[in-house]
């Protein structure tokens, strides 16, 4: 089954550097792409859609 990632990117103080990070796990396109708008209107953020596959071949 294709799992479908909300990465979205913030500030690491400890990093002192932009970090991505895995903001929503979901097993459909449709979930991960509401997740994701309400995501980016929440915190005026530019979060996107990765599948699995991507991932892991990256």
């Amino acid at each position: 089954m294709k799992k479908f990632f909300v990465i979205a990117t913030h500030w690491d103080d400890q990093e002192k550097a932009q970090v991505k990070y895995i903001a929503g796990e979901f097993n459909n396109y449709a979930n991960a792409s509401i997740f994701k708008n309400a995501y980016n209107e929440q915190y005026k953020a530019d979060a996107v859609i990765v599948d699995d596959f991507t991932i892991i071949n990256h």
